[in-house]
């Protein structure tokens, strides 16, 4: 069950070897998605998009109420920041969950875009839009937005102009109408699902 979840394959890998650190995921999945860029002969500020999007699109991860929930129990796998859990049981994942103190609904994804928004202020606008929309929608949420507001977002762990920016103050629902009227809603759809191909690939390979 945990294989076919989903939203349990955004933490739990197939490896029987232990877990997967965030670093080595984030470079298996950028050369998967330029590797299909290629393929699929895509170039230019959409490519640079897809590959920006793909090193950036898990950084939510690194908060340390999600790093909790990747662990079955606190201090497990010290000084290694996760990707992917080595718990092998929905019952382990979900109680991990819990212990983590992450509000109900909290995406890492949604997280990612905040930072990913925050990093890219000297970009392209157009390139920064584009990165940054499918950052947030690496997971299939959030074009009708995400259910929480910035504080809840980031609980204690600090404030960002980015976060407010885009979930308190509607930049978020900016970039999407925007992004859909630069590369069309189905142009944006293409990309956003050879993003999610390449993450689904490169964790079904265990990395």
């Amino acid at each position: 069950s945990v294989a076919t979840d989903d939203e349990m394959r955004q933490v739990w890998t197939p490896r029987t070897t232990g877990v997967v650190d965030l670093p080595a995921h984030r470079t298996a999945v950028s050369a998967a998605a330029e590797s299909a860029a290629g393929r699929l002969n895509i170039t230019g500020t959409a490519r640079r998009a897809l590959v920006d999007a793909a090193l950036l699109h898990d950084e939510g991860k690194n908060d340390q109420r999600f790093q909790r929930s990747l662990r079955h129990r606190p201090g497990a796998h010290p000084g290694v920041v996760l990707a992917k859990s080595g718990m092998r049981s929905t019952q382990l994942i979900r109680r991990a969950r819990e212990a983590s103190g992450l509000p109900s609904g909290w995406r890492h994804e949604q997280l990612s875009a905040a930072i990913t928004w925050g990093q890219l202020t000297s970009s392209d606008p157009v390139e920064r839009d584009l990165v940054t929309r499918l950052v947030g929608t690496s997971h299939g949420r959030g074009r009708c937005g995400f259910d929480h507001t910035a504080p809840d977002l980031l609980g204690s762990t600090g404030a960002s102009e980015a976060a407010v920016a885009l979930f308190d103050d509607a930049e978020w629902d900016l970039i999407v109408e925007r992004t859909d009227a630069r590369w069309g809603i189905w142009g944006v759809a293409y990309l956003e699902a050879i993003l999610r191909a390449a993450d689904g690939t490169t964790s079904r390979s265990g990395s």
